[in-house]
């Protein structure tokens, strides 16, 4: 039993995924849908117009959405504009077992 808990541990410290923040751009032809830059492969679409809001997750070997409520939606919008203003950037981490996400300043690397 002790060792199924602790599998189950590590796994679900393994499932969150960081990504650092350096900028936020509106698309142009659609509105409150934003573009996310990141250091990786991952391209980030934050969509808060949409029936479902959330982030598009797309990389080469991944197609993943992580469905937010509208107002953590604008929440991320917000402080990534206010941060991006004031010349910092940010860390985004989703955890898609627990279905949770944190946005946090960036301070050195993400992790």
């Amino acid at each position: 039993m002790r060792y199924l808990l602790l599998i189950l541990m590590i796994k679900s410290t393994l499932a969150v995924d960081v990504f650092p923040i350096s900028k936020i751009t509106e698309l142009p032809d659609r509105e409150a849908v934003f573009r996310l830059t990141t250091y990786s492969a991952v391209d980030l679409t934050l969509d808060c117009s949409s029936f479902l809001h959330g982030l598009n997750v797309l990389g080469a070997s991944r197609n993943d959405f992580f469905l937010l409520f509208e107002s953590e939606c604008y929440e991320i919008i917000n402080n990534l504009f206010l941060w991006g203003d004031a010349g910092e950037e940010a860390c985004l981490k989703l955890d898609f077992v627990r279905k949770d996400w944190q946005l946090e300043k960036k301070a050195g690397d993400c992790r």
